[in-house]
């Protein structure tokens, strides 16, 4: 994909009964890059004694896959 673009998709684990919403942004920056915007909302319709630990799961699991993003980015030939 090439900037700018949007990617926007529903987000639910089996044991919900609600689901999120996830959207990927591509916009283009200074220097001829692409800055990634990731955004997950939808968490208001949990149940707030779920809420916290839900956003804080996922915060952490898509620190993660963006983490991996950025070392595979690293290292490709561009």
């Amino acid at each position: 994909m090439d900037a700018p673009q949007t990617l926007e998709l529903t987000w639910a684990d089996d044991a919900w009964d609600e689901q999120t919403r996830v959207l990927f942004r591509l916009d283009e920056a200074a220097g001829n890059t692409t800055h990634l915007t990731l955004e997950h909302s939808g968490w208001g319709a949990f149940p707030s004694s779920a809420r916290e630990d839900l956003v804080r799961a996922h915060a952490s699991g898509w620190f993660h896959h963006m983490a991996n993003l950025e070392t595979y980015l690293a290292r490709t030939p561009r």
